[in-house]
């Protein structure tokens, strides 16, 4: 319960390394692809949100790996991503992280994304889609369109 664990890694509710609430999502990576995408671990999740200005923010906190985060407009068959990237110089505390976009009309759905692209553990906690003025709540655990570790 509240753990998936396989040959490359391991992905886990972490109850005593967190930023806000009761937990954070931790990832212990062993083996995976520097590519991103479906090839390495971490989780992704598409919001329906009305066209305007938008602000993904989270805590996150890196021993040893690499990852990149993305943010951007969606729709069935198209998209456009702004990047947020970090290397492996982290020293293990906790950062905040805010990017700002702005969801075009031509766009349905609002896309976050946390790709891990080297071995090393991973926490990421408190993640917000805020409005522009308006803070919503934390995103839930209902299920993020893809998990890792593969």
């Amino acid at each position: 319960p509240g753990r998936v664990v396989d040959e490359s890694g391991a992905l886990l509710f972490d109850r005593a390394d967190k930023k806000e609430g009761a937990q954070s999502l931790a990832f212990a990576i062993r083996d995976c692809s520097p590519d991103g995408g479906w090839r390495s671990p971490g989780i992704s999740r598409e919001i329906a949100l009305a066209p305007g200005d938008y602000t993904v923010r989270f805590w996150i906190k890196s021993q040893g790996c690499q990852w990149t985060a993305s943010i951007g407009g969606v729709t069935a068959m198209t998209g456009s991503h702004v990047r947020v990237r970090s290397a492996a110089e982290d020293d293990g505390s906790w950062r905040h992280v805010a990017q700002s976009y702005t969801l075009t009309p031509d766009c349905d759905r609002l896309r976050f994304e946390l790709d891990i692209t080297s071995p090393g553990k991973l926490w990421i906690d408190d993640v917000r889609i805020e409005a522009r003025g308006i803070t919503s709540e934390s995103t839930d655990a209902e299920g993020p369109a893809r998990s890792a570790p593969r």
